[in-house]
């Protein structure tokens, strides 16, 4: 089990980038042409209500919250990926739960009632948070070269 959980933190890692560049949602931009939103894009039309972009606006307060909320999980992800891979046992339980959180208001786009919309790539990108959330949860794997490793065994 410890060797699966080495397993998901690249996992994690590879279908997060590949969520970037894969359609999220239906709509066309300039580089797609009609397939699709990337994730990149997606990105940066989420932070429309405190960075404007292309006179996008969000109709109602809440909306402006999530779509905030949800743009900035992705500093959350890179911050908790890199703290899992340089210090795996520290505080393991909070970064479990702060990816949790992070997960339930990412799946909040599923929920809304706009699922027709969405596309491969916001599945990707959930499941980057689901597959790290996951890693998180169970224990690191061992290092065989720490002394107390080399006693236990």
């Amino acid at each position: 089990m410890r060797r699966f959980t080495t397993l998901l933190l690249p996992l994690a890692a590879l279908v997060y980038v590949i969520a970037w560049f894969v359609p999220v949602v239906e709509g066309g931009t300039v580089l797609t042409d009609g397939g699709g939103v990337p994730g990149w894009e997606a990105f940066r039309v989420s932070l429309s209500p405190i960075w404007p972009y292309e006179g996008l606006e969000v109709s109602t307060w809440y909306w402006g919250i999530l779509t905030v909320a949800s743009a900035l999980t992705n500093f959350v992800f890179l911050a908790l990926l890199a703290h899992l891979v340089w210090r795996p046992a520290v505080h393991r339980r909070a970064v479990a739960w702060s990816l949790d959180v992070a997960l339930v208001i990412n799946c909040s786009w599923f929920i809304s009632g706009d699922r027709e919309y969405l596309r491969l790539g916001y599945y990707l990108w959930v499941a980057s948070f689901a597959l790290l959330a996951l890693a998180a949860w169970f224990p690191p794997a061992r290092d065989e070269s720490t002394p107390a490793a080399a006693a236990a065994a």
